[in-house]
């Protein structure tokens, strides 16, 4: 939460830059400079909600926001959210209300359906290509047979799903085993997560996806730990989902998709 309000921070300076010339002469430049800029932005106010990683406190979040429902003016636009599982019911609240949606950081490839999500942009790539990477992982390395482990929202099981077409394009599907996990945002079951660690090990393959987010992954790395999946045994694989890695041998994987434009020195 830190981290996204120190974000919203500064986007709104940087914002500012461009019409409060006392601001840029003391700070400097903005970093993103607007062309041709309304001169009504410098009316914009911005404001700051959370989900707490729960997609019902997203949703109530977004309806008090663009029907002004916690007593302010109601929202022209909306940044976020952050996960998929978040970010797609918001989205189809927003298409209803035809407010525009961005978000910097929900990939699963469903969101990029524009007759269901008209209003909705993103500048995050979809799961569909990080899926691609994947797949090709297994192939470089002649992986005969892995498992994924993905939960049962829109992030796990669309980053799981880009994987498993690829698979079944190729004419190999077999060379990837899913086991679902129910998604437990707020309270988690262990004997369900326990049921699918020993599902994955019952396939006897030590390649191991994990496709689920960052929380999720935290709550069943002590039921890794319990299986002796966490040796030096075992390949496992996650998404820049995974935030802790130390929690993880040496040997673990963790993809994170890149974007170095122009200004990316900047930052």
């Amino acid at each position: 939460h830190q981290e996204h309000m120190a974000v919203v921070a500064a986007f709104d300076f940087d914002v500012r830059k461009n019409f409060e010339p006392q601001i840029a002469q003391r700070f400097g430049a903005p970093i993103v400079q607007i062309a041709d800029m309304h001169p009504e932005v410098a009316n914009v106010t911005l404001r700051m909600g959370t989900s707490d990683g729960r997609p019902d406190v997203g949703v109530g979040t977004a309806l008090d926001f663009m029907l002004g429902m916690d007593g302010e003016t109601p929202v022209a636009a909306l940044v976020g959210g952050s996960a998929s599982s978040i970010t797609m019911p918001v989205a189809s609240v927003a298409g209803v209300r035809k407010v525009p949606q961005i978000s910097f950081s929900a990939t699963s490839p469903r969101l990029s359906d524009k007759e269901a999500y008209p209003y909705f942009l993103r500048t995050a790539p979809p799961d569909s290509l990080q899926g691609m990477a994947f797949w090709q992982f297994i192939v470089t390395y002649e992986i005969p047979r892995a498992v994924c482990i993905y939960a049962m929202e829109a992030y796990g099981q669309g980053l799981y799903m880009a994987m498993k077409e690829q698979a079944n394009l190729a004419g190999q599907s077999s060379r990837l085993i899913g086991v679902k996990l129910r998604y437990m945002p707020v309270t988690f079951v262990v004997s369900e997560a326990r049921a699918a660690v020993d599902q994955a090990k019952s396939f006897e393959t030590p390649f191991l996806f994990l496709s689920m987010s960052g929380g999720m992954i935290a709550d069943l790395t002590p039921l890794l730990q319990e299986a002796n999946i966490l040796t030096s045994d075992w390949q496992i694989l996650c998404s820049e989902a995974l935030g802790n890695v130390e929690t993880f041998p040496r040997g673990l994987m963790r993809w994170n998709p890149a974007s170095k434009g122009a200004k990316y020195p900047q930052f």
